[in-house]
């Protein structure tokens, strides 16, 4: 992956000056309107669906109100299981989309090494990311675009880290300034599987490598470690998820108190995001009587990338499968009682809790006490908390909810969905972003 940006000419600022006089002047039009264009580098894009595409999708289409037009280098593979095509009917018609061949060698040989069981070998075949195979190719797209249109500024977002490096290499050859987005952590994430321990240090140096040219380094959270690019280094920003306020209009909202207690969780489980804490609770607390089985319902909405799911015994568990973004909201609005699970090994937060949030229905958040979401449901008192390690302390905390409803006290946390917007709305973050896209094309 390093080798697209450690490969290019030691008199790289000397071609970035000769391309900076080469490329073709703004559109007379864009000189009129002030309007300016970014090149997004994003591997996953719709209509690729799922949690990782939704802040990307609202990047692009709030930047447009802000004056950034954006062209998007992704993939044309279709190996990537969550499809959503209706996330493209909300891009703007200024969007210019590029998409590029990725081989599918390393994401076959992955899936095939999984399937044995060959935990080593699976990860070495991902290493440093099944999307190291589209790197070359998006570099190629990425420059091309760069020449036929004058762009002002390059933003790359991750997982899949690849694109960071597709970001490095292109800037560094055209002095186009660039901005790299993480909503996950690179080396320092604990749940990256590596071939071996030592694989973490490489990675380190990796990140700290390819990172040098950034001009910003933007987070979703301001704890996030990024190697080479310390709390109180300068170029980073925090810019949280959020929540499209078009996305929960106000007649989506619904009271909700009806004959079935459902419980239900909205998202992806894998490794050891796997939400058996609160299954197995659901199976004690419905085992000793505390729970009617008959009046209770599980539902897991999204995808299942486990080996096999844990059991709620008697008390039912749907799945549903991906669902579109529409649908997956649909779902959160109409559940009795919203599941948040984060295991221990991670701080990372996820963006459904904003949308979480928003609905106004009570969250079960099982996730570290420092968590972002347990913080926000703790302090919002928007729910209930227990600690993932802790059975007793998830047992109590589902009880305490069920036991509510059984009473027709369980209540909805009206005015929620004004606070998570005024707080977290999509339009505002990508006002920030716009921001920081101007300075840094100020500043070239």
């Amino acid at each position: 992956m390093t080798c697209i940006a450690a490969c290019l000419p030691a008199q790289a600022e000397v071609a970035a000056l000769r391309y900076r006089q080469r490329v073709p002047p703004r559109a007379t039009g864009d000189l009129d309107t002030g309007r300016r264009r970014v090149l997004v580098v994003a591997h996953l894009f719709p209509p690729t669906g799922g949690a990782g595409v939704q802040r990307t999708v609202k990047f692009v289409r709030f930047l447009a109100d802000r004056g950034w037009d954006a062209t998007v280098v992704t993939t044309s593979s279709e190996h990537y299981p969550a499809r959503d095509s209706t996330l493209l009917d909300e891009l703007p018609s200024g969007v210019r989309i590029i998409r590029t061949r990725e081989p599918g060698i390393a994401h076959r040989a992955a899936l095939g090494f999984d399937a044995l069981r060959l935990r080593r070998l699976t990860a070495l075949a991902g290493w440093p990311d099944t999307a190291a195979w589209w790197a070359p190719g998006a570099a190629r797209a990425a420059m091309k675009a760069l020449r036929s249109a004058r762009h002002d500024a390059i933003l790359s977002t991750s997982p899949p880290f690849s694109a960071h490096a597709v970001a490095a290499a292109v800037s560094r050859r055209t002095g186009v300034p660039w901005i790299a987005d993480f909503r996950d952590e690179w080396a320092a994430n604990p749940d990256r599987m590596r071939p071996l321990q030592g694989f973490t240090r490489l990675e380190e140096r990796i990140e700290r490598r390819v990172l040098r040219r950034a001009r910003r380094i933007v987070t979703v959270v301001d704890y996030f470690r990024v190697a080479g690019a310390g709390a109180e280094d300068p170029r980073r920003v925090t810019i949280m998820n959020g929540v499209d306020a078009a996305d929960l209009p106000e007649d989506s909202i619904v009271p909700g108190v009806g004959d079935r207690f459902i419980l239900t969780f909205v998202g992806t489980l894998y490794g050891d995001r796997d939400a058996r804490p609160i299954l197995d609770a659901v199976r004690r607390l419905a085992d000793r009587g505390a729970l009617d089985p008959d009046r209770c319902e599980v539902r897991i909405v999204g995808s299942m990338w486990l080996r096999e799911l844990g059991s709620t015994g008697r008390v039912p568990l749907i799945q549903t499968g991906y669902v579109d973004h529409a649908t997956a909201v649909r779902e959160m609005a109409e559940a009795t009682v919203l599941l948040f699970h984060a295991p221990a090994t991670t701080l990372a937060p996820s963006g459904k809790i904003f949308e979480y949030l928003a609905t106004e229905r009570p969250i079960l958040c099982v996730a570290r006490n420092d968590n972002l979401a347990s913080r926000l449901v703790h302090d919002w008192d928007a729910g209930r908390c227990a600690d993932p390690g802790d059975p007793e302390a998830v047992d109590a905390a589902l009880l305490e909810l069920y036991a509510l409803w059984e009473r027709s006290a369980l209540t909805a946390n009206t005015g929620l969905r004004e606070r998570t917007l005024a707080q977290y709305s999509r339009a505002t973050l990508a006002a920030d972003l716009a921001g920081i896209l101007d300075t840094v094309a100020r500043n070239g």
